[in-house]
């Protein structure tokens, strides 16, 4: 099945419409959208810089990954021993002894983690420490895990930037890619980066048949510097890239350089982030970006960094479900998060919940001291924002976009809670013009909360359309609608 507005065509088993998603749900009558803060994990941050003289002791810094394989827990995140091994202050250049490094933490419940002594890599003459086995310095490791490759080489394929090269403008902006067969042990391919392009990486995946690339890219436009936006690049196979980027998303208006530019009027306003980093649910795309906050001319000091939630259905365009808003804040003086937060590669639904791991991306103030570590932050599964009644809404319901179910049996399923006799869902097939298709009878009423309760239809158990694209209505009925939280719907095939 698939909606009829999927350009790339791709047939899925399950469609997830998360009621943010305006492209899924474009319509709806008396209903208003609540997006949700998470709660954070008691244990802040979950996982601290290493001790001094280790490979992390300045930053453990989750610019990087997490997954969720064989009952693990798997972490690769930028490890930084001291300030002088800051990307932004020149380390990691051919010659240096300095600059970032991929680091590995493991984990069999997500909270805590353990840094095991790999024994991979000689670090300032040593090996006792828990970097993976890559010749470089790498920054920002986007980790892929593919079951499916016929390769066992290429299981795990790892995107980052190589602080230790430089492309032929001099800057080390480009996106390398090395394989390997564990997670652990590395090799380049090739001996030079995959996309030639001076751009700031933050996300790699898989999306209908292509491989996607979003990162920052800041660049002048006449007399108009365009500040940081995101950016994304299109592979078919990883290693190929588009020579052309799609412009995915920009916060605020450029700034005006008719007098001259000044190198720190490209740290002023609202600015992209690193771009975003993506949770891809295979119809859609969901993804946190870095907010940036340029309040003065004074550099980066005063840069304040909080993380917002963007989606997209054809991994190029982005766009906020509500403009500005502050999923995970970055916190105050003293707080691990003082000032700025940095999404990562790490969500991860678990039981009846929906994780997200991040960091706090350190102060490059005056005395750049770092407080880069990693934290939790957790939702109710899938349940990051929901539609609900307005108050004396006459007739609350939502239609959804047109769904092509290509003849075949499907179940519908319910994310929501406020359930109860007073307070229903009833679902039914509708046309483009919100009529019941002849025939088509309207769903029991479901009155049961759940994270994934089942649409229960009065002569087949499953749904089945008619020729050609059907729309969904949701209805919101009973004396207590009001109480009802609809967060998600999901399209099954299958009996």
């Amino acid at each position: 099945m698939r909606f009829v507005f999927d350009h790339l065509g791709i047939p899925h088993k399950e469609l997830t419409l998360f009621v943010f998603d305006d492209y899924a749900i474009p319509f709806s009558r008396t209903l208003y959208l609540t997006l949700l803060r998470p709660r954070q994990h008691s244990e802040k941050p979950v996982m601290r810089p290493g001790k001094s003289g280790s490979v992390d002791a300045f930053a453990t810094a989750l610019y990087g990954t997490v997954l969720h394989i064989d009952g693990r827990y798997r972490m690769w995140y930028t490890a930084l021993p001291t300030v002088e091994d800051l990307p932004i202050l020149g380390a990691g250049r051919p010659g240096s002894d300095l600059g970032p490094h991929v680091a590995y933490a493991e984990s069999t419940d997500g909270i805590h983690w353990e840094k095991p002594n790999l024994g991979l890599k000689d670090w300032r003459g040593r090996r006792d420490n828990n970097l993976v086995g890559l010749d470089a310095h790498a920054f920002i490791p986007i980790v892929l895990h593919d079951e499916k490759d016929p390769n066992p080489n290429h299981r795990y394929k790892m995107f980052f930037t190589n602080h230790g090269y430089t492309v032929s403008d001099g800057d080390s902006a480009q996106l390398w890619l090395a394989y390997s067969l564990d997670g652990l042990h590395w090799q380049i391919a090739g001996n030079k980066g995959i996309l030639d392009q001076v751009y700031e990486p933050m996300s790699v995946f898989r999306f209908g048949n292509y491989y996607w690339a979003t990162g920052q890219r800041s660049v002048p436009m006449g007399d108009k510097f365009g500040k940081r936006f995101m950016v994304n690049y299109r592979s078919p196979d990883g290693i190929h890239w588009l020579n052309a980027r799609g412009n995915s998303m920009r916060r605020g208006a450029p700034i005006d350089c008719s007098t001259g530019f000044k190198g720190i009027q490209g740290h002023q306003g609202e600015q992209v982030h690193l771009g975003a980093a993506i949770w891809n649910r295979g119809n859609v795309l969901v993804g946190l970006y870095g907010m940036w906050h340029g309040h003065d001319a004074r550099g980066r000091e005063p840069v304040e960094i909080d993380l917002g939630l963007v989606v997209s259905n054809d991994a190029v365009h982005f766009r906020e479900p509500v403009p500005d808003f502050v999923m995970i804040p970055s916190g105050g003086q003293g707080d691990w998060t003082y000032k700025r937060v940095v999404q990562a590669n790490a969500f991860i639904s678990t039981g009846d919940e929906t994780w997200v791991w991040y960091s706090g991306a350190g102060d490059p103030g005056p005395s750049i001291v770092s407080n880069a570590a990693v934290g939790l932050a957790m939702w109710g599964r899938d349940r990051l924002g929901y539609l609900s009644a307005e108050p004396l809404g006459e007739e609350p319901h939502l239609l959804t976009a047109p769904i092509d179910l290509e003849g075949q049996p499907t179940q519908l399923f319910i994310n929501a809670e406020g359930l109860g006799p007073q307070a229903r869902l009833v679902c039914q097939l509708v046309d483009d013009l919100g009529n019941p298709f002849p025939g088509s009878e309207p769903s029991g009423p479901l009155q049961n909360s759940g994270l994934r309760e089942k649409i229960v239809w009065p002569v087949d158990p499953s749904l089945r359309a008619p020729d050609g694209p059907v729309r969904l209505k949701v209805s919101f009925t009973g004396k207590r609608n009001r109480d009802i939280k609809l967060y998600a719907l999901y399209l099954s095939k299958g009996e």
